[in-house]
């Protein structure tokens, strides 16, 4: 079976132009997420220096005694 170049080049450039969106669409998408968390984790009263220094698992809210909440709200200080 011969594959005309032409036509090959054009399958490899569209495969390629594909490839690289999706890669850039990734790295936007990973910046935005971090973007989110940090002004979340500000939110709760930590900055990234501390993040950084801590387990994930230790920023997760325990609340057990508390089970029956329905609702939770966040105050803006300005």
């Amino acid at each position: 079976m011969k594959i005309n170049n032409d036509a090959g080049v054009l399958l490899v450039q569209k495969k390629l132009d594909h490839f690289i969106n999706t890669s850039v669409q990734l790295l936007v998408l990973i910046v935005v997420v971090s973007n989110v968390i940090e002004d979340m984790l500000i939110v709760i009263g930590f900055n990234s220096k501390q993040i950084k220094q801590i387990k994930l698992g230790d920023l997760v809210h325990k609340s057990q005694d508390k089970k029956n909440l329905t609702n939770s709200q966040v105050f803006k200080n300005s």
